[in-house]
């Protein structure tokens, strides 16, 4: 897992290589430079904020259906600790299910963003999180 030197812009847990890629690519074409770091399962997620850091991301991205610890678990937990209260949660996942978007709501996510079947939609997509959590909103 590893921690990176400087500030580290979006925590991403996903267990799939494939889509991590996928996700990186088109940061990378949209030409942004975010400090990306991934784990790979909800419990390294939780796991992350366990260590001794003081790095702490200004934008969590989770896939939801993870092994050891799915994308729920690990938010109700991350939730639990108020210094991590504030940090945005996106849940990031191929999930079409309302009650698993009412249940991330509940648990406190910031949104809920169902993956794009195509590349161009994914591009657009990473866009998106970017101008609005990067360039619209203030993050502590």
């Amino acid at each position: 897992m590893g921690h990176l030197s400087g500030k580290l812009d979006i925590l991403y847990a996903e267990d799939d290589g494939e889509d991590f890629s996928l996700f990186l690519d088109a940061v990378q074409e949209n030409g942004f430079s975010f400090n990306i770091q991934r784990v790979n399962d909800g419990q390294e997620l939780v796991d992350f904020f366990s260590e001794e850091t003081s790095k702490l991301p200004k934008l969590i991205i989770s896939d939801l259906n993870m092994p050891k610890k799915n994308g729920l678990e690990a938010v109700r937990e991350i939730r639990r600790k108020s210094l991590l209260s504030n940090i945005p949660i996106i849940i990031f996942s191929d999930s079409k299910c309302p009650e698993e978007v009412q249940l991330s709501y509940d648990l406190g996510v910031n949104s809920f963003i169902q993956k794009p079947l195509s590349y161009k939609e994914h591009l657009q997509c990473i866009k998106n999180i970017h101008n609005f959590w990067f360039q619209t909103a203030r993050l502590p």
